[in-house]
């Protein structure tokens, strides 16, 4: 299915990705629908320097994880699937050993044996081998409490440091593994999505730029709707239940929907906030609240319910 950009006078096929790139597939159907259009654009196949790059926290949706796995194998196209690895540091006290950048202190933990600037990593897995039970993010908020001053960490709504950890800068590291010193992200944003467009259209990069493809094409939620509608595969998640399983920027509704539906899924961010005594939001009751209003209440905590609501906080996984 081709979509027909809004009239340009000299019309050039947004799906034309000049590399280094790489595409950014989340799982989800609006980056799947996009890789099939830069596929398309490019006879089939992506060029050597054109990669399909997936990141897996560990808190995917299995229903996810094989849709990309799908993708890969009925589309016969590589798709790189990384997990963020932290910092190789030693136990120690934590000390000051510089400034990065835009004069920010460097911290880490200092050892004579040991560089004290070593970085995060990344590991390449498979559909097979990928974590399924939160290890990547573990390992994050494990590094990220180490360096905080004041103990145990969470990602929250004003410091949502999950998702450029484990899946824009995982993706980044892997490029610059590469031997990339800028590329092109391909990033699958609808124009329907206009805040998020308005905010990424053309945005620089530390190593490149950002290239909004599906937006350029004027491609909306319908078209990638009616696509996988006609496809003899697809993603088999419900509109409100997303990627992410119990991400902390859903609403309430939705998370004691999703809790109702499946009550396991709860367990994994219920233990984070206990683990480190922090909370995901402080604006509703912790995890193990919320658990105990789904299994009490059930359906009836949620309310009335609309499955097409937007979240109140925009997601930037794919970002």
């Amino acid at each position: 299915m081709n979509v027909d950009t809004q009239s340009d006078e000299a019309f050039v096929n947004p799906y034309l990705i000049e590399g280094p790139a790489h595409v950014s597939t989340s799982g989800g159907k609006t980056s799947g629908f996009m890789l099939r259009q830069v596929l398309d654009a490019h006879g089939g196949k992506l060029p050597p320097d054109v990669h399909a790059l997936f990141c897996n926290t560990g808190k995917e949706r299995e229903e996810s994880l094989l849709f990309v796995h799908e993708i890969e194998t009925r589309w016969d196209v590589p798709i790189v699937w990384l997990e963020y690895v932290a910092p190789d540091w030693p136990e120690g006290p934590l000390v000051c050993f510089g400034r990065g950048a835009n004069n920010t202190l460097r911290l880490g933990f200092y050892s004579d044996e040991d560089d004290p600037g070593n970085e995060a990593s990344f590991r390449v897995v498979s559909y097979d081998t990928a974590s399924r039970d939160g290890e990547p993010f573990d390992a994050l908020i494990r590094h990220r409490s180490r360096l905080n001053e004041h103990g145990g960490t969470l990602p929250n709504p004003v410091a949502a440091w999950c998702s450029s950890e484990l899946k824009q800068r995982t993706m980044r590291r892997w490029m610059v593994a590469q031997g990339y010193d800028e590329w092109t992200s391909v990033v699958g944003l609808r124009a329907d999505e206009k805040k998020r467009v308005a905010r990424m259209n053309g945005r620089k990069l530390e190593r490149g730029w950002i290239e909004l493809p599906l937006a350029r094409a004027g491609v909306v939620e319908d078209h990638v709707t009616a696509y996988w509608d006609a496809q003899p595969f697809t993603l088999h998640l419900r509109a409100y239940e997303g990627n992410c399983d119990l991400c902390f920027k859903k609403t309430k509704r939705k998370i004691l929907t999703i809790m109702a539906e499946g009550p396991r899924r709860a367990g994994w961010w219920i233990g984070g906030e206990e683990q480190t005594g922090a909370r995901w939001r402080q604006d509703r009751p912790p995890y193990v609240r919320l658990q105990m209003m789904a299994q009490t209440q059930g359906m009836l905590a949620v309310g009335a319910f609309d499955v097409d609501e937007e979240d109140a906080l925009p997601c930037n996984c794919t970002d």
